[in-house]
């Protein structure tokens, strides 16, 4: 849950969306990542002996968190909530194991899309399940309840032991208002999201279908971005900003927030954030592709602060509580296109760190700050990061018919912006399909008020159905026209 000093614009091809931008939204996504940090989840509802046998496995975890209680409270509340699995009798409005992904965000196609889970913890070391519900990681941490600046200093020295990195410096925090937040964050967002890359943005998404025409596509971002934001780190100036009043203890959200900033802090001093030396880049899927990283390791950071810091009782209360609600209603307000760029960097991101991790702990994370992934892809399948799977290049569909028209960018087009694109389509299998591209590439062109789109595609060699995906896409938008040709793709729209 971050933001940095430069939110990044929403757009799958135009925008700036720069990796030093750690956009850190306080929503169910990071609240879940914070408190289940390795779970990945399918897009369909799953096979239902298959959700029995993982129910099970949480019923005996649930149990042996239980036998280990040291205080009777811990057990009934345990037991009040987590008792019953399969009937979830403990929770309101859940009835039925078929409601178990309702716990989670509901059914495919919400926040994490389906009722199936895959629990690979490994990446949480050996706390486990346990770990998740509070206080069951090695290398636990006393945090202070009664002093913010004891509590900050204690989650410093925590990052940084669990990093392995040290700091040239730990920031000094600044305490703002909700209400300072929200005008910090419109001010990065007019400054970095300049006139024409709005419109250009607004001309593209109407043009995929992905935004109502006349929605205000810069209110509706700076509205949605200000109310997520809990706190920053701005890498250009050092600054950690956070939400909360430096004389009131900070509560458990402010102390994930705190430690995943931190985790931005130390690794922009040790490693250097991967930050393009050039704003207005053609390759934003690169750009999306880095944030991931620095994304995804701040969020693993995070959430192992929380398996070692956060009591069991209040980590239950955040994955359960008002808060969380309300930030997944924010979620489901938003347009469901810009909503899924600004949750992949941390849900994809983590998925991607933890993947590194996993393989060559954190001294393999330490090396990608070195060399990023360059696509999307590599971060949706870390196997193409670790082989060095660079993107096809496109040959560039021609442009549209008559004279008058003024071509206004051309710019990459990723793996990640077409999963948005089926996801929002409501196409089963986007991240399957997607995972088809090998290189994308769109133009936008303008004469007058009239807009045009040309999309190329390239599919992924010993794969297929690139073509069979973006049509059944192209039968969603009004006037869009697909042309296949061998493992070429390409998308006319007006």
């Amino acid at each position: 849950m971050d933001e940095t000093s430069h939110p990044t614009p929403p757009g799958p091809a135009g925008s700036p969306r720069r990796p030093v931008v750690a956009l850190a939204i306080v929503t169910a996504v990071a609240v879940v990542a914070a408190g289940f940090t390795t779970v990945r989840w399918r897009a369909a509802a799953g096979d239902a002996r298959e959700l029995r046998a993982e129910v099970a496995d949480l019923r005996r975890e649930v149990d042996r968190l239980r036998a280990e209680a040291e205080r009777d409270p811990l057990g009934d509340l345990l037991g009040g909530l987590l008792g019953d699995l399969e009937g979830l009798e403990g929770l309101e409005g859940l009835e039925g194991l078929e409601d178990l992904g309702a716990l989670f965000g509901g059914e495919g196609g919400d926040l994490l899309g389906g009722l199936g889970l895959d629990l690979a913890t490994g990446c949480l070391g050996e706390g486990g399940l346990g770990g998740l519900l509070g206080g069951g990681a090695e290398g636990g941490v006393e945090i202070p309840d009664d002093d913010p600046r004891a509590q900050y200093a204690a989650a410093a020295e925590w990052v940084e032991r669990e990093r392995g990195l040290e700091f040239d410096h730990v920031p000094e925090p600044a305490f703002v208002t909700a209400d300072e937040m929200r005008a910090r964050v419109a001010a990065h967002v007019r400054a970095d999201y300049p006139a024409d890359l709005v419109r250009a943005d607004q001309e593209l998404y109407e043009a995929l279908g992905v935004l109502e025409p006349g929605t205000d596509l810069l209110a509706t971002y700076t509205e949605f971005v200000g109310g997520q934001v809990a706190g920053y780190y701005d890498p250009d100036t050092g600054e950690l900003v956070v939400l909360g009043d430096e004389d009131e203890p900070f509560d458990a959200i402010e102390l994930l927030t705190i430690a995943h900033e931190l985790e931005h802090a130390l690794a922009d001093q040790a490693l250097d954030l991967p930050v393009p030396d050039e704003v207005r880049t053609d390759d934003p899927d690169a750009q999306l592709a880095g944030l991931a990283l620095v994304e995804g390791d701040a969020t693993l950071t995070m959430s192992r602060f929380q398996l070692a810091a956060t009591d069991p009782a209040e980590a239950l209360g955040l994955l359960l509580g008002g808060d969380l609600q309300r930030q997944q209603q924010a979620l489901e307000d938003a347009p469901p296109f810009l909503a899924a760029q600004l949750v992949f960097p941390y849900t994809e991101g983590l998925s991607f760190v933890c993947a590194l991790e996993s393989d060559g702990g954190w001294e393999a994370v330490d090396r990608a700050y070195r060399e990023p992934p360059t696509t999307t892809a590599q971060v949706l399948f870390p196997e193409r990061y670790t082989a060095g799977e660079a993107a096809v290049a496109v040959d560039a569909p021609p442009g549209p018919a008559g004279g008058g028209w003024e071509r206004v960018r051309t710019t990459t087009f990723g793996a990640a912006d077409l999963m948005f694109l089926f996801e929002d389509a409501g196409i089963d299998r986007a991240r399957e399909r997607a995972g088809a591209w090998a290189g994308g590439e769109v133009t936008q062109y303008r004469r007058g008020e009239d807009v045009a789109v040309r999309i190329g595609l390239v599919q992924r060699a010993r794969t297929g159905g690139l073509c069979d995906s973006v049509r059944a896409w192209a039968d969603t938008v009004d006037g869009a026209q697909v042309r296949c040709e061998a493992d070429r793709v390409s998308v006319a729209i007006g």
